[in-house]
């Protein structure tokens, strides 16, 4: 049975000093997976109900790349390794920063590439011309 408490000699539990170790292995595997992901997920300019948003990636194909390229292979686990990325703040929907992660037709942006404060705004009305 393994545990991530280890009997104390006064009796109380005392953390397991592996599970730090798994706690960061679990880390760089994670920053390994956002690395690939940058540069696997289509990052570019969308349109969508007369608006454009500049460099964002649509939800659903996140969810492709990783059952195709990581151990998340079902749909459900790829969801939920996005929401805790989402929820780290490693990317945020385009317009509203509390959606949360599904699997659809959504736009996110990486952290790096959302507007800094007092920046500029990256999505546009489309006015067409006539």
């Amino acid at each position: 049975m393994c545990s991530s408490t280890t009997p104390s000699s006064q009796g109380m539990p005392q953390a397991n000093p592996h599970d730090a170790r798994t706690s960061s292995q679990a880390d760089v595997r994670t920053d390994g997976i956002v690395a690939r992901m940058k540069t696997g997920v289509q990052v570019k300019d969308r349109k969508n109900n007369l608006r454009e948003y500049k460099r964002c990636f649509i939800a659903s194909e996140a969810v492709d790349w990783l059952i195709t390229n990581t151990r998340h292979k079902t749909r459900e686990l790829a969801v939920e390794f996005c929401s805790m990325l989402r929820n780290q703040r490693v990317f945020r929907h385009v317009v509203n920063p509390d959606q949360g992660f599904l699997d659809s037709y959504l736009f996110f942006r990486w952290a790096e590439h959302d507007r800094p404060v007092g920046g500029e705004d990256y999505s546009y009305d489309i006015v067409s011309e006539q």
